[in-house]
């Protein structure tokens, strides 16, 4: 072996050894970054004798693509269990005296309280007022809904941000790993980087990754539409600030592709805009519903008829939609919850009389 030559393979194995101990080094102050995948230094013999080193990264890539699903699963059971939470505390509490449910029961007593005693104006007068507390209560909960409505749009407004911002990062990750696997160096910080990116993206979006050639990646949503295909794709969405009984929220669309909603073809089915989309359009939906539907029933139960003179059908009693006399037809009860109201003509503080309580005739009937 000539001089030049066993210099030459003396130092390719001191800088094989020192790569080997670099990585080593990053090893270990990689250790507590949950974002960081342990690098593999493995000696790779030269056709002089010599040794140079190949570092790869440990991991399971199936693994991963599992781990990306449950954190998107997560995201939306978090985000979904978050709003209803807040509708359960604001509106459902049955503990709370000032819940529709509380304030039902209370009602109940008070209007048997005053069935029992007709005579005895001050029990009427507790009915009108627990009739008026309930009302009041479906109204007030209609509002805490319109509001966790509102939150929940505010919130897929604030999750499309961090998607667009994420894939734009993305696309400089996935560029610096295109470009230096190209080169034959060592991207397993690259990778690092973008499986970090990745990570929080699937928190926000069901997302499935694929590899191409040459380190590349392109992602596409758990419904189909592709969200990242050498280059990010636009995420859209337009936000609605008030929320009332009714009102539809607007949908996500990537490039142009609704995919919330129920026009979407290809509707996403877990991260953060996932599940607020189901508090937005589907669970508070539905509870408003059922208020709706205890409100039509309280004005469908005092309504009154003209027992006397010609009889033009029911029309509204003790409870009102909006203070209207007209009882709400069955298919046009959206929004009764947030409108019932007590009738005037039974309310002192509008100068009304209690005694329309028992003897009737409340919107002109006899």
């Amino acid at each position: 072996m000539g001089l030049t030559l066993a210099l030459n393979t003396a130092r390719a194995s001191l800088l094989a050894n020192s790569n080997q101990i670099a990585v080593s080094a990053r090893n270990v102050a990689g250790a507590n970054d949950p974002g960081y995948s342990r690098k593999i230094a493995t000696l790779v013999a030269g056709s002089t004798g010599g040794a140079t080193v190949t570092i790869t990264r440990a991991g399971d890539p199936a693994l991963y693509a599992r781990t990306l699903n449950a954190s998107s699963d997560a995201a939306r059971g978090d985000a979904l269990l978050t709003g209803l939470t807040k509708l359960a505390q604001t509106v459902g509490d049955t503990d709370d005296p000032t819940a529709p449910a509380a304030r039902l029961t209370t009602f109940q007593a008070a209007l048997q309280a005053a069935a029992n005693q007709p005579d005895n104006a001050q029990l009427a007068r507790d009915a009108v007022e627990s009739a008026k507390a309930l009302a009041g209560s479906l109204s007030q909960a209609a509002d805490a809904i319109h509001a966790a409505r509102a939150e929940a749009d505010a919130g897929i407004a604030a999750s499309v941000s961090r998607i667009n911002d994420l894939l734009v990062r993305f696309d400089a990750a996935n560029r610096a790993v295109t470009k230096t696997t190209a080169l034959g160096g060592d991207a397993t910080d690259a990778l690092d980087d973008r499986d970090r990116i990745l990570t929080a993206l699937s928190q926000e979006i069901g997302v499935h990754a694929v590899a191409r050639e040459g380190g590349d990646m392109a992602l596409y949503t758990d419904g189909g539409v592709t969200l990242f295909e050498r280059g990010p794709r636009a995420v859209t969405f337009s936000a609605t600030s008030v929320f009332a009984a009714g009102t539809v929220g607007g949908g996500v669309r990537i490039d142009g592709v609704p995919v919330t909603g129920a026009t979407s073809p290809m509707p996403l089915n877990s991260g953060r805009i996932a599940g607020l989309v189901a508090l937005r359009d589907g669970a508070a939906v539905q509870y408003e519903a059922q208020l709706d539907a205890l409100a039509g029933g309280l004005i469908d139960a005092f309504a009154e008829s003209d027992a006397v003179g010609l009889d033009s059908g029911p029309r509204a009693g003790l409870f009102t939609a909006g203070g209207s006399g007209i009882l709400p037809p069955a298919a046009g009860r959206t929004g009764l919850a947030a409108s019932i109201s007590v009738n005037a003509a039974v309310d002192p503080a509008r100068g009304g009389s209690v005694a329309l309580l028992r003897s009737g005739g409340m919107n002109g009937s006899d």
